[in-house]
């Protein structure tokens, strides 16, 4: 080995042991200070007064109750895993504590119902129940309830039982809890969601013990989490990637789009904190106060419309029974929460979503972005949300884990997913034909069954990302997986999302498919096939022909390729996507449409456009004068014209130029994606998909404009540069 090679090896190993010396497998340890001055009081309150409720009844589980103090309704050593059953004895009890100790409640200090009480804690006390086959539910799930029963000083409870049951609660401290090695962005392991539920649940026990000073050591972890998070740094560990990331987007799992699910429990657990702790000393500083505004306004009111949340930022909750539901109720709550702090800025922001984001009349969240850190695009306007979720070589497919979501394989490539009510999705999850996701374009009959093999497996390319000028965007997939190859795109406006496919190849011996959407079947469903109208009801298996264009639930279908068109009734359980479910038969009417690519295409292409927030009669005369025209579908450029807006929206795979509808001539010297506004007010944004640090130059005839990218953090945000 040369001496150049052995000094550099030396250097690097320095390096390793430098970082192996600034690690610990400790707590750091740190004095807080805290003034005994009657907040810890005020929050007391605050949490009781949450928990009181005039009109619950424990009558159920007073019949319930067995002299033993167990309920003869839950079955304590169940070993199925839909979820841990003996935490239905703590439940129980809650139920029965909120009735005692609510001052307005008819059971208000019934001393039969506080001895009931007494009971069914000596009971739980004793037993000891763990569950040994997921953390969770020992330090989050059981704590989360046995602290709001501790809150109360349950009147005849000895004292011995009180300490231990406290102790219970003590188990899961986080200052007890190890940091892993290589952690640099945290003292402790828990990260994100994990980490704002323990909180709150700390929280709750030091309040119970007066503890101001475990308060303020929370208040730290909690001004150290709402904040931007690095990417993965050399030598750091995979924890240091969750939380919220430099596009407002959320990452729990490593390196896992989850808006909803864990996105949805973080901001709940700093609602939490925030109410509890406001005007207090453990209030959070200024600083933080906004960053989570910033947060709530920018990234997480995106993912929703309505009451419901986006399958593609929602990871594997979204195949549990009402899964969809989700994220409207923690937005909601946080900007009524924000708009109360002085110190919160973006206050008219707030105010609008409180205003116009209600379930019954969902305005949008006022246009399109891409998050450029989840290869994550969004267009969520006042007529319609749409989504597409690309996996990259820096990020993952959606998780299949603990038995759920374990058909969701193609849910990292392309999927796209078209709401103007937010429900279009809701109850038809195990009704999916999954080998069908809206937006793919794959090999059918090739369906790999997810378990915990798929929660790190990542995107196979890099050129993945998207551009945006904050009220219409873009985004394309250059995918190369599972036996298909395919270059994709979606261009967002607002009339709806046009969709180009090219270069679509597979050697493989089965169908390629490219489904367009899989959604509810609704009445007034039509196309218009060989010059006439037909409706589109159950029952017909495959529906083809000379089809110009098709309509179902507010929204239409046209394309130049042949369309394949199918209703029908369906039925499905849902332990077919979740073994962790129930068994429970659903079923309904599905309208699916797409386009077969045959058997074996090669360099086969797409084009179809999604009208948005349409009629019939709309469709019909958009399918005789696009507004948007495609200018370009090859592997090289997809590229499409809004000839009102005078907007072009493009992708080049490669260097090359474009000629414009308006005369004027775009040339790129590096693959980019791009948009160029070219009306009375130019403007030209640009996006670096493949997210590597570079220059790249734009050309309008004989003007020159540069957009710089660096890599990291902000390497995939697109800029603009006119």
């Amino acid at each position: 080995m040369g001496r150049k090679y052995i000094s550099v090896f030396l250097v690097i190993v320095m390096l390793v042991v430098a970082f192996a010396g600034c690690t610990s497998n400790e707590v750091q340890i740190k004095v807080y200070n805290w003034e005994d001055n009657g907040d810890v009081e005020i929050m007391r309150d605050r949490m009781r007064n949450d928990l009181y409720d005039k009109e619950i009844d424990p009558s159920q589980q007073l019949s319930d109750l067995q002299k033993d103090g167990s309920f003869k309704s839950v079955d304590y050593y169940s070993e199925k895993q839909d979820t841990w059953h003996p935490i239905e004895h703590l439940e129980n009890v809650l139920k029965m504590t909120k009735a005692a100790y609510s001052p307005e409640n008819k059971w208000y200090m019934n001393e039969e119902l506080i001895n009931s009480i007494n009971l069914a804690l000596r009971f739980w006390s004793d037993k000891g129940f763990y569950c040994d086959w997921n953390w969770w539910h020992n330090d989050i799930g059981k704590v989360a309830v046995l602290k709001d029963i501790m809150l109360f000083e349950h009147k005849g409870l000895e004292e011995e039982y009180v300490n231990k049951l406290i102790g219970e609660l003590e188990g899961a401290s986080l200052k007890d809890e190890v940091k892993p090695k290589k952690v640099k962005e945290r003292t402790v392991e828990s990260t994100g969601g994990n980490l704002t539920d323990k909180v709150v649940s700390n929280m709750t026990v030091a309040v119970i013990k007066g503890d101001g000073e475990t308060l303020m050591y929370l208040r730290d972890l909690m001004i150290n989490e709402i904040r931007v998070f690095p990417n993965h740094k050399l030598f750091a560990h995979k924890y240091d990637l969750e939380g919220i990331k430099a596009d407002m987007s959320f990452q729990q799992h490593f390196d896992l789009l989850y808006l909803g699910g864990y996105g949805e429990v973080f901001c709940d657990g700093v609602n939490t904190y925030l109410k509890y702790t406001e005007g207090t000393q453990f209030a959070l500083p200024e600083e933080n106060i906004n960053n989570y505004a910033d947060f709530i306004i920018d990234g997480m009111q995106y993912a929703m419309r309505g009451e419901y949340r986006d399958i593609n930022a929602s990871g594997r909750g979204i195949v549990r029974n009402d899964g969809l539901y989700g994220i409207h109720n923690q937005v909601m709550e946080a900007c009524n929460i924000l708009l109360q702090y002085p110190e919160t800025e973006r206050k008219e922001d707030l105010q609008y979503i409180v205003e116009n984001r209600t379930a019954e009349n969902d305005k949008g969240a006022g246009g399109h972005k891409y998050f450029w850190t989840n290869d994550y695009q969004v267009y969520n306007g006042s007529g319609y949300m749409a989504t597409v979720r690309s996996a990259s070589k820096r990020t993952k497919n959606s998780e299949a884990l603990n038995g759920e979501n374990v058909l969701g394989h193609y849910l990292g490539a392309g999927a796209t997913m078209f709401n103007v009510y937010g429900d279009e999705y809701f109850g038809i999850m195990p009704l999916w034909n999954w080998n069908r996701v809206p937006g793919t374009t794959t090999l059918q009959g090739y369906l790999p069954v997810g378990g915990d093999e798929t929660y790190t497996r990542m995107g196979k390319t890099a050129f993945v990302g998207g551009v945006s000028n904050g009220k219409e965007g873009m985004s394309c997939l250059d995918y190369n997986d599972n036996s298909v190859k395919a270059k994709k795109a979606w261009f967002m406006f607002d009339e709806g999302v046009v969709c180009l496919g090219a270069g679509i190849t597979s050697r493989k011996g089965e169908e390629v498919y490219t489904c367009i959407n899989q959604t509810k079947l609704t009445d007034g469903a039509l196309a218009f096939i060989n010059g006439k109208e037909t409706d589109v009801k159950t029952g017909i298996s495959s529906l083809s022909g000379d089809m110009k264009w098709v309509y179902n639930n507010s929204v239409g279908y046209i394309s130049s390729s042949p369309l394949v068109v199918t209703a029908e009734h369906r039925s499905g359980d849902i332990t077919k996507i979740s073994t962790r479910e129930q068994s429970k038969i659903y079923s309904g009417n599905i309208f699916e449409i797409g386009i077969s690519h045959g058997v074996k295409p090669k360099d086969a292409s797409y084009y179809y456009t999604v009208l948005m927030n349409t009629t019939p009669e709309k469709t019909a005369l958009y399918s005789e004068n696009p507004v948007i025209k495609t200018l370009s579908n090859t592997e090289k450029i997809q590229a499409v014209w809004h000839s009102e807006d005078e907007m072009l929206q493009a992708v080049f795979y490669k260097a090359g130029e474009l000629s414009l509808p308006n005369g004027e001539v775009i040339k790129v010297n590096k693959p980019c994606t791009l948009m160029y506004c070219a009306g009375e007010n130019k403007e030209i944004y640009v996006g670096n998909p493949d997210q590597k640090s570079r220059t790249i130059k734009v050309s309008v005839d004989d003007k020159e404009y540069r957009a710089e990218f660096e890599k990291g953090l902000y390497g995939g945000k697109p800029q603009k540069v006119l």
